[in-house]
């Protein structure tokens, strides 16, 4: 995509890609078909275009803002027995804004740089604790 700014956002979704790799070693069976956004990301498209193209995932977002007080309210209204389904009221409740295609070419492009990342993260993390530390230190002195 080029740009300083999209690599940043790039280097946000190599992060994403690390956690989706940990839940598939923790959820072998995993296979995720599509995630959900919410919020001021889900609003930018060039953001969502880059995590589904590193992920390899689609991503949807919702239009609604308010999903978490959503969800609480369909598990209310199945134990008070209002719904008789969590899921068909979901189905029927939550509103879709948009859908947003993994590239099947830019998946491909960004996988070497997936698996440097993830590579270089785990090779500085020796470093990041010094830092966290050294900052520590400095903190208590203070």
């Amino acid at each position: 995509m080029g740009g300083f700014f999209s690599s940043l956002l790039e280097s946000i979704a190599y992060e994403y890609d690390g956690y989706l790799g940990i839940l598939r070693s923790l959820l072998p069976a995993l296979r995720p078909r599509e995630i959900r956004v919410v919020g001021g990301g889900a609003r930018s498209r060039l953001w969502t275009q880059i995590k589904a193209d590193v992920l390899g995932i689609p991503y949807v977002r919702l239009e609604r803002e308010d999903q978490a007080l959503m969800g609480s309210a369909l598990i209310a209204a199945r134990a008070a027995g209002v719904i008789d389904s969590v899921e068909q009221a979901a189905r029927e409740w939550v509103q879709s804004g948009g859908r947003v295609e993994a590239d099947r070419a830019r998946h491909r492009a960004y996988e070497p740089y997936r698996t440097v990342y993830g590579t270089v993260t785990a090779q500085l993390q020796p470093v990041f604790r010094s830092m966290a530390s050294a900052r520590e230190r400095a903190t208590l002195s203070e």
